[in-house]
């Protein structure tokens, strides 16, 4: 178990492409149908994080990875796969305006 929750069913690295499929042992994904597009954009997120540099780039070896995520009866999501264009890295948030300027002094 990866988790409490979550349990690691298969995972592989194969002619530089990673496969791992995980089973979420408390959910079904039928209870939740109208957040689903929410959870693979959300999810795509997460496993980013685990193959991608900071700087950029995938991980040595890796050219693509593919995530697969399960319900407690097996549904699957769509997978979520991870190319190199998904690893660039992001710029840094600019400030909002007024952010970085020193607020002025009431009149008065």
């Amino acid at each position: 178990m990866v988790r409490k929750n979550v349990r690691l069913d298969e995972s592989s690295v194969k002619n530089g492409v990673m496969t791992a499929a995980y089973t979420l042992t408390d959910r079904d994904f039928n209870d939740i149908a109208t957040m689903l597009p929410f959870a693979v954009n959300a999810m795509k997120k997460q496993v980013s994080a685990i193959v991608c540099r900071p700087e950029g780039g995938m991980l040595s070896g890796l050219q693509a990875a593919r995530f697969i995520v399960r319900d407690k009866h097996g549904k699957a999501l769509p997978p979520v796969d991870i190319s190199p264009i998904d690893c660039t890295p992001q710029p840094a948030a600019q400030p909002q305006e007024g952010e970085d300027r020193p607020r002025r002094k009431a009149k008065g």
